[in-house]
């Protein structure tokens, strides 16, 4: 069982999606005192990953919170295809979200990596805006926007 589930935050309820792997899963915390339910059909299918999002309504606007966890794999653009139509979906339904999680994409070099352009392309056409965009690990060797960092990703009025 992950470290994570051992954690007991006062007043927040812990909800999560395991892995069938060794690594993964993705969880969120949630103040006891915020209604939300579960957008199961907001699932990316078709590529190796975990996902879970909750819809939260405040002040009668909807808001939902998805947090991604994407095993590395060769199947990027099927994970970013599938990420869009989520997203295309959320902007349809007048939603304000955030995303955050691991994508396992190195956005740094985003004009020399076609898939890392048409990514970001791809979020810049759905009028999203990425949060993290500096490097988030650096070495003697490289500089990387990837890996264990959070990337987030919101749409309506900032």
């Amino acid at each position: 069982m992950p470290i994570i589930y051992k954690v007991n935050l006062q007043d927040y309820k812990f909800i999560h999606v395991d892995t069938h792997k060794n690594a993964g899963s993705v969880g969120l915390y949630v103040k006891n005192c915020i209604d939300f339910i579960i957008l199961n059909k907001l699932q990316i299918k078709n590529c190796d990953c975990e996902t879970l999002w909750i819809e939260i309504k405040l002040n009668n606007k909807k808001y939902a919170v998805g947090v991604i966890y994407r095993h590395p794999d060769p199947s990027f653009k099927t994970f970013s295809e599938e990420l869009f139509s989520i997203l295309h979906e959320l902007n349809d339904k007048k939603y304000i979200y955030f995303v955050c999680g691991d994508f396992n994409i190195n956005l740094m070099p985003y004009s020399k990596v076609k898939c890392a352009t048409d990514y970001v392309d791809m979020l810049h056409s759905l009028s999203c805006k990425l949060l993290i965009d500096k490097p988030t690990r650096i070495t003697k060797h490289s500089t990387t926007l990837v890996g264990s960092e959070v990337v987030g990703y919101c749409r309506g009025p900032y």
